[in-house]
């Protein structure tokens, strides 16, 4: 759903008209149909947060201790959420500028830095039998 209110985004005037290239994605969420920015976003979070809750749940991930997966997953996979809603949450501008909403620059940065990190410390384990490419007996 959140995949398919980003791609209107992109084929529903006003935000059609925006040039992908050279605008930010949060650019969207300025327009008269920006509530499919926010919606999309909020929904991409909700999604990222039941991958959190599954994971611990099924004890492939714990908070403290790294479990069958490396340590880092769980505080990526949380500040990429945190990343998602903040964009959302915070008062976006036109225009940089120093005032407070600026801080949406914070929230903005978070997200896609903590995004690899969590993907890659989910990976699967490489035991010996598959290390180098080749499965040994």
């Amino acid at each position: 759903m959140s995949l398919a209110l980003y791609a209107m985004l992109h084929l529903v005037p006003p935000s059609a008209d925006l040039d992908w290239s050279r605008r930010t994605i949060s650019h969207y969420a300025l327009l008269p149909n920006g509530w499919a920015f926010d919606a999309a976003t909020l929904l991409l979070a909700a999604g990222s947060l039941a991958v959190l809750v599954a994971l611990r749940g099924a004890g492939l991930i714990g908070l403290r201790d790294a479990g069958p997966v490396r340590r880092g997953a769980a505080p990526a996979l949380l500040a990429w959420v945190a990343g998602l809603v903040g964009v959302v949450w915070f008062e976006k501008h036109a225009q940089p500028s120093p005032e407070p909403g600026s801080v949406i620059l914070r929230p903005g940065c978070a997200a896609p830095r903590s995004a690899p990190r969590a993907g890659w410390s989910l990976r699967a384990p490489c035991g010996p039998s598959v290390r180098g490419g080749a499965a040994s007996g």
